[in-house]
């Protein structure tokens, strides 16, 4: 992705050192301007390994650029990237200083469609812009330009994601069969966005990465599944991943800070992530991560992190409640999920008010009881060889007039083991039961 924009840019400015190169009357007449148009045309699709296929340019070339139904063929003529409609607007200035500061960049329906055919291979964009060697030909300009947008508008983006998968994989939300095999398809979709500020190249040391200033950012993704109402901060985007500092972001009920990286070295994506939620309802992350209970809502702080791309670690410090008086849980929750089916806790520790065990079905599948727990509860370990203390109150809600135990407890289980509850070297400290 960083290539893309940053080579994006590039043909811009070569586009516009091409125009300053021929005469007036020739710009200001259809036969000229279509020869400018043929001949930067030409001049990007030799720099890559494709093809640029434009309708038409338009603008005022020494103002402005508009660009209609723009594509960036591959190799075998399949559309990587199309923009119906693309409008630049710049100062002759901007052109003839060191510095390329481009203004008020409107993108509307682009359509990104990145494709890794084979497992570790590179993307369909990596090969487009493997030459990568167009330049901006003014005389005396050094290698490596400052060039930057500002007011950055994209409009109803979808960026699409294929990589490999296994047919029988269930982490699989869509699938798709093409002549090469079996893909994961991960959408982006309804993407608009407001960048005030855009820096693609710069030559100061240590400001190699793209950097973005967002003032609003809306999406929604498919896989992990989720939509992004707004966010607001800043971003970084490198060859492999992107990292961010979001001081505010919304999720459809959810609102707080977000930061991390997100990334890709192999093709999958994973994850790093800290989110400090003022407001949280536990259904907003459910796409991220599975397993995680839903309807609970309240206020948590939480790190998602990615120990490979089929393992995944949360930790959070959470105080939340049930909606619709399922009760309420507050303490610590740690889990890591995966390889494959296997899921762990990690050094949990909980305190539960009359909280609702059908909040956790979903997890443990296999418990053999129902109803609402009061008390502490600490857990650590794999789920098939769980430590296991508990020190609780427990209204069982399958017998009537729902009747109350009190239990203390301490040993191993194994959950969600073969549909069985298995007690492990399990001891019962102490036991008050209701015999109703």
């Amino acid at each position: 992705m960083k290539r893309v924009l940053k080579f994006g840019v590039l043909a811009l400015v070569w586009f516009g050192s091409t125009v300053l190169g021929v005469t007036a009357a020739a710009l200001k007449t259809s036969a000229g301007r279509r020869v400018v148009v043929q001949s930067a045309r030409s001049a990007i699709s030799d720099a890559i390994q494709g093809s640029l296929q434009t309708d038409s340019v338009g603008g005022s070339f020494l103002a402005g650029l508009e660009v209609w139904n723009a594509q960036i063929l591959d190799a075998d003529g399949l559309p990587f990237l199309t923009v119906p409609h693309l409008q630049l607007n710049y100062s002759l200035g901007t052109l003839l200083s060191r510095r390329f500061v481009l203004g008020e960049l409107t993108i509307t329906d682009l359509v990104v469609n990145l494709i890794q055919v084979e497992r570790g291979g590179p993307f369909n964009v990596d090969i487009i812009f493997a030459g990568d060697t167009l330049a901006p030909p003014v005389v005396g300009e050094p290698a490596k330009p400052y060039l930057a947008f500002r007011d950055v508008r994209i409009i109803n983006a979808t960026v699409t994601i294929r990589t490999p998968a296994d047919v029988d994989d269930s982490g699989v939300v869509e699938g798709e069969r093409r002549e090469t095999g079996y893909y994961r398809v991960r959408r982006i979709e309804e993407l608009n966005a407001l960048f005030p500020h855009v820096r693609l190249l710069s030559p100061v040391p240590g400001e190699d990465p793209i950097a973005i200033d967002i003032a609003s950012l809306a999406a929604v993704v498919n896989d992990p599944g989720f939509q992004l109402v707004d966010a607001s901060g800043s971003a970084e985007v490198w060859s492999d991943s992107i990292t961010f500092d979001l001081d505010a972001a919304a999720l459809p009920e959810t609102e707080g800070r977000a930061s991390g990286t997100l990334f890709w070295p192999t093709g999958p994506l994973q994850f790093n992530l800290q989110i400090d939620a003022e407001q949280i309802f536990t259904t907003d992350l459910a796409g991220l991560v599975r397993e995680i209970p839903r309807g609970l809502d309240g206020n948590a702080n939480v790190t998602i992190r990615s120990l490979s791309e089929d393992v995944l670690v949360m930790d959070a410090e959470m105080q939340l409640s049930g909606r619709g008086g399922g009760g309420s849980v507050v303490g610590h929750l740690g889990m890591q999920f995966g390889p494959g089916d296997m899921w762990s806790q990690r050094q949990t520790n909980l305190t539960l008010q009359r909280f609702d065990l059908e909040y956790v079905r979903g997890l443990l599948d296999t418990l053999p009881v129902a109803g609402r727990v009061t008390g502490l509860v600490v857990t650590d370990g794999r789920r098939d060889s769980l430590t296991l203390d508990v020190d609780v109150t427990f209204r069982d809600s399958l017998v009537p007039d729902w009747p109350e135990t009190y239990i203390r407890s301490s040993g191993v289980v194994s959950l969600g083991v073969l549909g069985d509850f298995v007690f492990h070297a399990y001891e019962l400290d102490t036991a008050d039961i209701s015999l109703q």
